[in-house]
């Protein structure tokens, strides 16, 4: 496409549009869910930006040590309908890898990314409420993971603000990663966001 003169910002803007769009919940209904989430991922480090995503670096070995001692927060938001009824959900691990903590928010009726950053709002005042210094967050969601980097930009007004909040909230926490992972390594903070979308219904 950028041939015929829509360039490559033409088409991020474009993209970034569509990644908001109701389509993605029609197309869950009639194809496999890691089909659709594999399209979605593809869009985003394509697009999602305005420039190729590029590959996580490598944590070294002082990295690793550094991180000792870290708590670990897995989030994640949900919506069935895009907008529709939502959910948020998280749990928080200590450095020795035991459950401290767990939510399940009902959301009423609202978007799949505004349930995102909930999700991770919720999970970082917790973080903070237990006095955490160090801290690994996981996310199943690569657009909010880059609008945190500051890759992908924020235009929703709705969004900004709630991007806005986890940042102050992030200070917070002195030493901290937030990072992408698949969504089967973030298997308990979809069923808790998935909990708050049956009570939101």
């Amino acid at each position: 496409m950028e041939g015929i003169g829509v360039g490559r910002e033409g088409m991020a803007r474009l993209v970034r549009a569509l990644l908001d769009d109701p389509v993605w919940e029609k197309l869950r209904k009639g194809h496999p869910e890691e089909t659709v989430r594999a399209l979605r991922s593809s869009l985003e480090e394509s697009y999602g930006g305005g420039a190729p995503a590029r590959k996580p670096r490598a944590t070294t070995a002082p990295e690793k040590e550094t991180m000792r001692g870290a708590f670990r927060l897995y989030t994640d938001g949900a919506s069935s309908g895009n907008p529709g009824p939502s959910g948020a959900g998280g749990v928080i691990y200590d450095e020795k890898g035991r459950r401290v903590d767990g939510y399940s928010l009902p959301l009423g009726v609202t978007t799949n990314n505004v349930a995102e950053y909930t999700a991770l709002r919720e999970g970082l005042d917790r973080l903070i409420g237990l006095g955490a210094r160090r801290a690994e967050i996981f996310l199943d969601s690569e657009l909010v993971v880059r609008q945190i980097e500051g890759r992908y930009r924020v235009k929703s007004p709705q969004l900004a603000p709630l991007l806005r909040q986890v940042k102050e909230r992030l200070a917070k926490i002195p030493l901290h990663r937030v990072r992408h992972v698949p969504r089967e390594e973030n298997g308990e903070a979809d069923r808790l966001a998935r909990d708050g979308i049956d009570r939101s219904r």
